[in-house]
């Protein structure tokens, strides 16, 4: 091997020996909303993060190919097929850094799937599979689990039938999860959500009637929404506006096709609303506007990961 081949494997070892195990993991699941879409322009996430995304050398995500790896936005690079952006996972765990320095590095699993109904998670699917493997896969060589951060419930809200037996699918879903990681007291945080298509109050009804140990309910609403009336989103209403910072933001609509996990259906059309900041020269950090609210649901969060320690 020539000198520059030595170089290269010397600087490769010397990265990934400066990774650390992290001591406390989090898995992050559920559709869009856990994903992130904020923070596009054309399809390109944004560069200038706002400051509560920013990465950290304590912050690590697990990435597609089950290695640890410095944890930044898109977070769900890889694992959602869709175009993704800013989330709410960075915030929650650079809050976490904030309320409690001492905490030590913190591990992300990120696993959730824009679209996706409850059923896509029960076990024996495929998310389902995905997220148990991929959680295993994280505290192999150490650390701990410290609980599931679930977003999901929008593409359940159509149908009466889906709402109503919502609540039954979820409480089997965390008893599943519980009893194949061996944890039979793991802490599930779940977001109410806030939209959906059409029965969205029945859903918080039935989600808020809930008594599971170790189930904490963070509610969404009175977050922006983008103009799908489902995605979180900047404030502003409109196609087009100029936003608070004099940069012009620009809505657009788009379907995304995709076949629903174990199943055998024809794919299904997802509509998403991508907001696209359009830069201007001297207002570069426009991006902050998209994650204007998600610091508000992780803040939540945080306080309610600190009560469970």
């Amino acid at each position: 091997m020539n000198s520059i081949g030595w170089l290269t494997l010397l600087c490769c070892s010397t990265i990934v020996s400066c990774i650390d195990q992290p001591q406390n993991i989090f898995i992050l699941a559920g559709q869009s909303n856990m994903v992130g879409r904020g923070g596009l322009i054309n399809g390109v996430l944004d560069p200038h993060v706002p400051a509560e995304c920013q990465p950290s050398p304590k912050i690590l995500r697990l990435n597609v190919k089950l290695a640890w790896e410095v944890a930044h936005d898109p977070l769900h690079m890889g694992i959602d097929p869709k175009v993704v952006g800013i989330g709410p996972g960075m915030s929650f765990a650079n809050t976490m850094l904030a309320k409690d320095p001492t905490i030590g590095v913190i591990g992300l699993i990120p696993c959730a799937i824009g679209g996706t109904k409850i059923d896509e998670w029960a076990k024996g699917m495929k998310l389902y599979n995905d997220m148990i493997d991929r959680s295993k896969a994280a505290i192999k060589d150490g650390g701990a689990l410290r609980a599931l951060l679930w977003y999901q419930g929008e593409s359940d809200t159509k149908f009466l039938q889906d709402t109503e037996s919502y609540k039954a699918k979820f409480e089997k879903f965390i008893a599943d999860v519980r009893a194949d990681l061996q944890m039979p007291t793991l802490p599930v945080v779940q977001v109410l959500i806030t939209s959906g298509d059409g029965f969205v109050e029945e859903w918080r009804a039935n989600q808020q009637a809930i008594k599971v140990a170790n189930l904490k309910q963070v509610d969404a609403k009175g977050l922006e929404l983008l103009t799908d009336n489902v995605h979180l989103s900047t404030a502003g209403e409109g196609n087009e506006r100029v936003n608070n910072e004099g940069v012009v933001e620009r809505k657009v609509e788009t379907a995304d096709y995709r076949k629903p996990a174990g199943e055998e259906e024809e794919p299904r059309p997802e509509k998403v609303a991508v907001t696209h900041l359009v830069h201007d020269d001297n207002n570069a950090g426009a991006a902050a506007k998209v994650a204007e609210k998600l610091p508000a649901v992780s803040e939540a969060v945080g306080d309610t990961i600190s009560r469970m320690q």
